[in-house]
Order: structure tokens, then sequence, then C-alpha cells
């Protein structure tokens, strides 16, 4: 059994985990993963607007996300979902121009931005 301080928050089930982080990505450097808040995952920057969220556990599935993008400034920018494989524990997210989808970063960050997720996961196949 998990012990995420959200766990089966709004399920039916005690198979599901409610996985909720924050993350402070950087235009040019590696995620300081000592400032990440939340827990049970670690964070890759993989190229420009792009990061892979590493979990420390094997889960089933992916039953619902939400990614949010916090700006200290009113930017052209959003958050998303991209792959997944839960059998390699790895969430990919991106940082993209709403007008044109394109991957950016937005120029220089600051401790007030941010990226934060959450992600609700089955554990198991009993249900």
């Amino acid at each position: 059994m998990s012990n995420y301080r959200d766990q089966n928050r709004e399920s039916i089930t005690k198979h599901i985990v409610d996985l909720e982080g924050r993350f402070f990505p950087d235009d040019v450097t590696a995620i300081d993963n000592t400032l990440n808040k939340g827990h049970g995952f670690s964070v890759l920057r993989t190229g420009v607007g792009a990061y892979t969220i590493t979990l420390d556990k094997v889960y089933l599935s992916l039953i619902s996300f939400k990614v949010n993008l916090q700006l200290d400034t009113a930017k052209d920018l959003k958050a998303e979902l991209g792959d997944v494989d839960l059998a390699n524990k790895t969430i990919k997210v991106r940082i993209v121009k709403k007008s044109t989808g394109a991957a950016d970063e937005g120029g220089v960050y600051d401790a007030n931005q941010s990226l934060s997720f959450r992600f609700a996961l089955k554990q198991t196949s009993a249900i």
C-alpha cells in the first residue's frame, strides 16, 4: 500500500494513487530536484521545453492528469502532457507556445515560475 499523502482521494478503490508534484524548469540548466515539491518522482530536462518525470514506482495505467504552468508574467505558453511510458516509469511534459504549439521555454525562469502536475495512477489490476 502506498504512503502518498493524497492516496485514494476522489477514488472508490484503494488501488488508485493521486501523485502531485511541482518542479522549477529552467531555460538552460538541469532541474534541481532538491527544490521539487511533492515526492515519488524526479525530473530531467531533456530539451527545449521538454521534461521527463520519472516515477519512483511502476503503475499499470494513467487514469487522468492535469499539468499547469505558473508564470511570473503573462506569456503565450502552456504545459501539456507528452509520451507516457509507465513500464519505464516515465511521463513526459512539455512547454509550448499556445499560438503555434512549438516547444518554447519563454526565456529565463525565476523562482516564481513552476510546472505542477497531478496524475491519477492505477496501482494494481484489482478493482
